[in-house]
């Protein structure tokens, strides 16, 4: 199968958010609910949901999810500078498949504008022309409407890899019917199946490369 077009999740992915967002989750359940804050072991299990499903399993009253998530979200961007770095490799590998001219594009459980916010502080935004978020999405990852979303973009797409660093991810790959790949830099464990698992992204060009 020949591949022109890469679809990748952004956080744990290509940037290194996950002290971020554990700490967010800390504060925010601090401000909320402060004899009822999760363990750090837990706090990496809400890495790839999206907030409101998180918070819905957590929230005292159903009122206060939206507070949740806006708070949530304003702790994430006064801390994101001091948290948010590329993972190795990232950005060289990225020049190489804008170069040899691929489709590349984000998608991800978070909001687009701070994805967008995320991807300019890193210097990635120059490599995704596409970038679909939770506010794009009525059934979101791993329902395959994001993976949808993002093909429709490049109607000259002959053949697509999913990449991310959880089960969402992966899921949502296969459920579009897309090969997928998981990077091992995740700091979850994976528990589907996925077609590839890699321990860099020169590995992933090795992979794009073959086929």
């Amino acid at each position: 199968m020949e591949v022109n077009t890469l679809i990748f999740d952004l956080d744990g992915t290509l940037i290194d958010t996950n002290e971020l967002i554990i700490e967010t989750f800390r504060r925010t359940f601090l401000e909320f609910y402060p004899d009822n804050i999760p363990s750090r072991t837990e706090i990496i299990e809400f890495i790839g949901p999206t907030l409101v499903s998180t918070f819905s399993k957590y929230a005292i009253n159903v009122e206060d999810i939206a507070d949740l998530v806006a708070y949530y979200r304003k702790v994430n961007r006064e801390l994101s500078s001091e948290y948010i770095k590329v993972f190795p490799g990232v950005t060289e590998a990225l020049k190489i498949l804008q170069n040899q001219k691929y489709n590349l594009a984000i998608l991800t459980s978070k909001q687009s504008d701070v994805a967008k916010e995320n991807l300019i502080f890193t210097g990635l935004d120059k490599f995704f022309p596409v970038i679909v978020g939770c506010d794009h999405c009525q059934n979101h990852k791993p329902d395959p409407e994001g993976v949808y979303q993002v093909l429709n973009f490049f109607p000259d797409h002959k053949g697509a890899l999913m990449i991310g660093d959880n089960d969402s991810d992966i899921l949502s790959g296969k459920n579009a019917g897309l090969k997928t790949v998981f990077v091992n830099w995740s700091i979850k464990e994976l528990g589907t199946p996925t077609d590839y698992r890699i321990n860099t992204m020169n590995e992933l060009l090795e992979i794009i490369k073959e086929s």
